[in-house]
């Protein structure tokens, strides 16, 4: 689709305990940084995320207090501005 248009990238399902994980996101911040922004709100791996769906729910629904569910929260927050 040439009239797409990339406006940010989202780091989803990342176990920042891990270094490779760290090392990742590090490189994807350098990978992309210049030519799109990366954005700082990283979605935590949660069990959480992969449970919502056989509950028909989303996780904001499901597991309204999980960490995934607060770093969605942030990240709409910070596309809203």
């Amino acid at each position: 689709n040439p009239e797409l248009a990339v406006l940010a990238v989202v780091l989803t399902l990342a176990d920042v305990r891990t270094l490779h994980t760290r090392e990742v996101i590090a490189a994807a911040r350098a990978a992309f940084g210049q030519r799109v922004p990366v954005l700082d709100a990283v979605v935590p791996y949660s069990v959480r995320l992969k449970e919502a769906p056989l509950a028909q729910a989303s996780v904001l629904e499901y597991a309204t207090d999980s960490a995934a569910a607060e770093a969605y929260r942030r990240l709409a927050q910070s596309v809203d501005q």
